[in-house]
């Protein structure tokens, strides 16, 4: 795959310590798949089972992306088509704060999956492709889309995946991120 078309999924790096998000208000935020014209700051809890010794890092799932400040202002800096960066806060049990993220609202969605190619089961009530076993891109679709305008976005066959340009992926690394990982999409597979 050339590189203008290397897209990558990013997922929190595995580790005990490193806790999952939810959101205690404004929930809907998360499913909104357009600008919110009103976004306040979203507070989050640790999701439970919560590690016993919890390590905030610099990315966590919520399920969808929220990312520290210095991930955020790379992001923020890029300008990128159909995202919002969203005021975060994540609140433990005991009160202790952490104000310094933000939730990536992507309310880019495009539909680029290549539905011959990947794997997948087919929800026709939801029109939802889940789970999604592995996912193949429609190259030519892709090509016909100026870069600027599919930098991230999620595909409208499954829009909790969330699919990252190599150029975007290259500057989140350039932060030196804890607790993310970065999966080729060709590499990607459904681990339960």
């Amino acid at each position: 795959m050339e590189t203008n078309l290397l897209y990558y999924i990013i997922q929190p790096e595995d580790s005990n310590f490193y806790p999952r998000l939810r959101a205690e208000k404004n929930e809907d935020y998360e499913y909104e798949n357009a600008f919110i014209e009103k976004a306040g700051t979203i507070e989050y809890s640790l999701d439970k089972p919560a590690p016993n010794q919890p390590i905030m890092v610099d990315y966590h799932a919520s399920p969808y992306s929220v990312f520290s400040d210095k991930v955020a202002d790379v992001l923020k800096a890029m300008k990128i088509a159909g995202t919002q960066l969203i005021p975060a806060k994540v609140v433990w049990e005991d009160g202790t704060e952490f104000a310094h993220y933000r939730l990536l609202n992507v309310y880019n969605i495009l539909s680029v999956l290549d539905m011959d190619k990947s794997h997948y089961r087919w929800h026709r009530a939801s029109k939802v492709a889940n789970p999604l076993l592995d996912i193949v891109l429609k190259e030519d679709c892709l090509s016909a889309i100026p870069l600027e305008k599919r930098l991230i976005f999620r595909l409208a066959e499954n829009s909790t995946f969330e699919l990252y340009h190599q150029s975007v992926v290259d500057a989140i690394r350039a932060t030196k991120p804890d607790g993310i990982e970065f999966i080729k999409v060709e590499d990607w597979d459904y681990r339960p």
